[in-house]
C-alpha cells in the first residue's frame, strides 16, 4: 500500500487560510490551517506570506516597510497582503523566530484575553492560543485599522 504524501513544495494564501505555523509533522516546513482543511508546505511561513505579497504587487519587506513608515510601527507590523480582498497578516513573533505563527485576519471571528496570552476563535471552530497580550493584539488591530481608513477610496 503506498503512503500519501501531504507536502506540497508551495501554497497561497486564501480567503481561506487562518494560519501558518511551524510544522511538526510529514517532515514538512511549514503548517497551514485552512478553514477546510490542514497543509503542509516545504516552504517557510515567511516565503509564503512574501509569496503572497507579490502575487498581490509587492515584497514582504515592501509592505512591512510601508507599515512602518505610515505608522510608526518598528516590531512585527501587520502585513496588508491584499486588502482588496480582506488578507491582512500578522506574526506572533520575529519572523524569523522559529515559534512565529503568522495569524490571517480575515477567518477570525473572536479573540479572548488571559495573562499575556490570548486565544484566537477562527470560523471552522478552531482556536489558537498565541502568546499575545491584549494590548499587543489591540495595538494590532489598531494598526490594521487606521491602514483601512487611510487607503479607504470612498
Amino acid at each position: 500500500m503506498s503512503q500519501i504524501d501531504l507536502r506540497s513544495y508551495t501554497y497561497q494564501i486564501s480567503d481561506q487560510t487562518c494560519y501558518i505555523q511551524a510544522a511538526k509533522r510529514y517532515n514538512a516546513v511549514s503548517e497551514i490551517v485552512a478553514l477546510d482543511r490542514t497543509y503542509y508546505s516545504m516552504q517557510t511561513s515567511l516565503k509564503i506570506i512574501d509569496q503572497a505579497c507579490v502575487m498581490y504587487g509587492s515584497t514582504y519587506m515592501g509592505r512591512a516597510d510601508a507599515m512602518r513608515a505610515i505608522f510608526n510601527i518598528h516590531y512585527n507590523p501587520p502585513i496588508p497582503i491584499d486588502p482588496e480582498q480582506g488578507l491582512y497578516a500578522f506574526a506572533t513573533h520575529s519572523p524569523h523566530h522559529e515559534d512565529c505563527i503568522w495569524i490571517i485576519t480575515k477567518n477570525i471571528i473572536r479573540i479572548r484575553h488571559g495573562n499575556n496570552y490570548s486565544m484566537i476563535y477562527f470560523k471552522n471552530n478552531r482556536s489558537l492560543r498565541v502568546d499575545l497580550s491584549k494590548r499587543r493584539i489591540d495595538r494590532l488591530c489598531s494598526c490594521l485599522y487606521q491602514y483601512i481608513l487611510h487607503f479607504r477610496k470612498d
